[in-house]
């Protein structure tokens, strides 16, 4: 028995994509331009077994970014204000496997 959907319309019930827009890849400002959407896209093969490509437009964004004070051993004590960021990851591609018991 194979794992893939029968042909025809069935086929587009297993496609899956999305697209994110995010933040520029250095501190959000007023002038700052808006990075390109990232896009994912995937096939879901079972109801156990799906593969993904990720960030196929290479954007070079954060997926988060927050503002805080933070401080690093020979900082003063009330710390430096700034922006902590994580960044996007570049293109990838994961498969994922599933167990539901």
């Amino acid at each position: 028995m194979s794992v893939f959907p029968p042909p025809g319309r069935d086929f587009y019930r297993w496609l899956f994509a999305t697209a994110a827009l995010l933040t520029p890849p250095v501190a959000p400002a007023a002038d700052a331009a808006a990075a390109p959407p990232s896009v994912d896209v995937g096939y879901k093969l079972s109801d156990h077994l799906k593969v993904q490509l990720s960030n196929l437009t290479n954007t070079k964004a954060n997926a988060a970014a927050w503002f805080y004070a933070s401080r690093l051993p020979g900082e003063p004590a009330e710390g430096t204000e700034d922006y902590q960021a994580h960044p996007l990851e570049p293109i990838s591609a994961v498969a994922k496997l599933t167990y539901v018991f």
